[in-house]
């Protein structure tokens, strides 16, 4: 029975048309009215004993009012379908997971009818007739009550109060008696949240299967229709002649706030109820200084990069953000793909807040191309633009008193927090709170000492599955829910911080940004470098040669040289890349094996290949191993050895002058005087410092974005255009190596004992 449960999913979000009228919002839909709603569904199976899941769909409903009256006639059309089930699925743009039937079902759309007063589904049908008597003939009457157990709710029929706390009994919604309640009004919405009476009434040891549900909901107050939607039921469903109890969880969207494929919201069903508790971390001393990001700090460029992914693209976009910098709300809206200069049909949905941060402050962002039968289009799309818009945030301390032992209330801004005590304890509380649309508490509190924890919300119903629970934890209306951090004091403070951040409203600037293809975008001169791009197969770490060379101009000549051993018959040296560049070894009383002269050899940056050198060679520094030129013997006896270290005077760094340009990433090797092109990788990071405008230093970059290896290898070979060396962010400072003072030279002894004995 099972292979027909997902198309249970697929159409349930029938809109809840609803108009204010007064002090209550009642069911009145007209001919005409069209709404567009992301409909999210995920479908376990023996959610009480061994949860499967069974079914995942992600789909762009458009919903047409075709009657009012006596009958409620509604056009609804599938413009985007994703649904999965275990090892098979369907996809309305992936021509690899198509079935020509569904597709020539779902597309056209389907007809339904309501009664106006009950609600009673009345009629199915879909505007393929050909294609849907087939289809319903092989899925039988069981598909036809799979489909109808799930449409049959027109919405609410009682009129709705709008005042909080006010409370309206559904007797027959989806089947099931909900208790529908207000928790909060503004003045553009309704929330409410609906349980089941019973709620915790299923057991599986007792084999009472009932059918319970929860959920949250959002309706517009001036225009009625239902805005957002979080459901979850419980429903038997008998499965080879046994009852399992099967857990539909479903999320509705407007058309304008997608939260990404159906894989990001469920796939990810990791919702931890244990409670851990960490040891509280002070605050950093000092307020905030809530200096504004810029639009030349979020949105320097009018170019990002395109990848393409298997659920669509990713928008990359390189910020000027320094690392660390608290950084606001970004969001990506308004996207249109373009070939050949031309704009393409092809529809393109952005995810609703998911922007993603990498350690270098590039931004990205997932996009999903919407529509049937578009994979041409999307084979020849070139770039894809949108309007990246920014909403600054700001934190703001709060220093209020804490008397213990009591309940005490405190007012943060929007927010309204209540520590609590928690019975038959002496030190700990618990501290209740709701975010706002705009305000939202930070996870660190000052001023206690002692441990501090994160309590799963515990008024999601215990009966919820996993995967539901990450659902309403995902995408949950922060109106809607209680928050809860638990703590326990070491000792009694009598002040405590907290900390709110507030974001704008409005967007605090927008730039249009156009995302060119990954390969182009990365072997281009002109496009601005996304930081550095990592690979598995890279030998060096890009931390390591993006390190700052401060340290080495602090090492000392006369005591920081020293030799690390991992016997006394090895030996190694490990010197700076920039007195590498003025300084070289010799060896005054040479000795010889096999009538080759021992010499101290330079060895690659690795941490394992340098017998006696010690675990990791330290960043911008050369290890030389003392061995046969050859480099195989690297072990020696009964020997003394005396090396002299020669240098032509003192490294020092000089500030370059910068001139102006249009690509401040990079470096025109034509205007740089006594620039040598021939130079090898190695020595143009050791004789260049090069720095951001926040004091972060910048590396070399090759036509892949990843940071050049600091090898032999001449320069020339990865110059862009020729011409250009190209840095991994914008330059802001540039230091050139240079020699001062009078030539130095040191000689130190290295013993090596004989072989013992025994």
């Amino acid at each position: 029975m099972y292979p027909h449960n997902y198309l249970k999913t697929l159409l349930l979000p029938i809109i809840f048309t609803l108009t204010a009228c007064g002090e209550s919002v009642t069911f009145s839909p007209e001919i005409g009215d069209e709404k567009r709603y992301w409909a999210y569904a995920h479908t376990t199976r023996d959610v009480a004993t061994n949860p499967e899941t069974v079914m995942l769909s992600e789909s762009l409903l458009h919903y047409k009012v075709e009657q009012t009256g006596d009958a409620l006639s509604l056009h609804v059309t599938p413009e985007h379908l994703q649904f999965s089930t275990g090892h098979s699925g369907f996809s309305s743009v992936d021509s690899s997971k198509r079935n020509p039937q569904i597709q020539k079902i779902f597309s056209a759309g389907f007809d339904v009818s309501l009664n106006s007063e009950s609600g009673e589904l009345t009629d199915f049908t879909a505007r393929n007739k050909d294609q849907w008597e087939s289809f319903v003939k092989r899925g039988g009457q069981i598909l036809m009550n799979s489909l109808q157990s799930t449409i049959n709710a027109p919405g609410f029929i009682q009129s709705i109060p709008v005042k909080a706390g006010s409370e309206v009994q559904l007797t027959d919604f989806k089947g099931v008696p909900v208790t529908l309640t207000v928790q909060s009004v503004s003045e553009k919405t309704v929330f409410a949240t609906m349980s089941s009476k019973g709620t915790e009434a299923s057991s599986v040891e007792n084999s009472v299967l009932g059918k319970q549900l929860f959920g949250q909901i959002e309706i517009n107050r001036s225009t009625g229709w239902l805005e957002k939607m979080l459901l979850v039921m419980n429903i038997p469903v008998e499965v080879y002649g046994k009852a399992k109890m099967t857990q539909f969880a479903f999320a509705m969207h407007p058309e304008d706030e997608s939260v990404g494929t159906f894989a990001e919201i469920f796939y990810n069903t990791y919702y931890d109820e244990e409670q851990h508790w960490f040891d509280i971390v002070p605050l950093p001393d000092g307020q905030p200084s809530n200096e504004m990001l810029t639009a030349e700090d979020v949105l320097p460029y009018p170019r990002g990069m395109l990848l393409e992914e298997e659920a669509g693209f990713r928008l990359a976009y390189p910020t000027d953000v320094a690392k660390q910098q608290q950084i606001g709300r970004i969001a990506f809206r308004d996207v249109r793909g373009y070939i050949d200069g031309q704009p393409t049909d092809v529809k393109f949905a952005a995810p609703l807040d998911q922007q993603f941060i990498d350690e270098g402050m590039n931004v990205s962002a997932h996009i999903q191309p919407l529509g049937w039968q578009i994979e041409r289009e999307l084979n020849d799309l070139e770039t894809v633009a949108a309007f990246v818009d920014y909403y600054n945030v700001s934190e703001t301390r709060y220093n209020v008193p804490w008397t213990g032992g009591k309940t005490q209330t405190f007012q943060l801004g929007e927010i309204t927090l209540t520590a609590t005590l928690v019975a038959g304890t002496q030190n700990e509380y618990r501290l209740e709170y709701t975010n706002t649309v705009n305000s939202r508490l930070a996870l660190t509190v000052g001023g206690l000492q002692g441990q501090i924890s994160f309590p799963s919300d515990p008024n999601l119903p215990s009966w919820l599955a996993p995967s539901s629970k990450q659902m309403l934890s995902f995408l949950g209306n922060s109106v809607l829910q209680q928050n809860v951090i638990a703590v326990k004091l070491f000792s009694a403070p009598t002040e405590v911080t907290f900390i709110v951040h507030s974001q704008s409203d409005v967007p605090s600037f927008t730039r249009e940004v156009v995302f060119w293809d990954q390969a182009w975008f990365l072997s281009s001169a002109e496009m601005p470098p996304m930081g550095i791009v990592p690979s598995d197969s890279y030998l060096f770490d890009a931390e390591d040669l993006a390190t700052s060379s401060e340290q080495e101009s602090t090492f000392d000549f006369n005591n920081d040289l020293h030799i690390d051993t991992e016997s006394p018959h090895n030996a190694v040296v490990a010197l700076p890349y920039v007195w590498e560049n003025v300084c070289q070894f010799s060896i005054d009383n040479t000795p010889h094996v096999s009538g080759h002269p021992l010499v101290w050899k330079p060895q690659p940056k690795t941490s394992d290949d340098v017998a006696g050198g010690p675990t990791k060679i330290e960043d911008n520094t050369t290890a030389y191993q003392f061995t046969t030129p050859d480099g195989i013997r690297r072990y020696f006896y009964d020997m003394e050895v005396t090396t002299r270290l020669s240098c032509e005077g003192t490294p020092s760094w000089e500030e370059m002058a910068l001139a102006p340009s249009p690509f401040p990433w990079l470096i025109d090797v034509s205007k740089v005087v006594d620039f040598d092109p021939q130079q090898s990788v190695k020595q143009f990071i050791s004789g260049y410092r090069i720095y951001n405008k926040h004091g972060e230093p910048l590396s070399p970059i090759d036509r892949y974005g990843k940071a050049l290896t600091a090898g032999d290898s001449p320069l020339s070979e990865a110059l862009f255009d020729g011409t250009y060396i190209k840095m991994s962010g914008k330059i802001s400072r540039i230091e050139h190596f240079s020699v001062e003072g009078e030539p130095l030279e040191r000689v130190f002894v290295t013993m090596f004992p004989p072989l013992a004995k025994g």
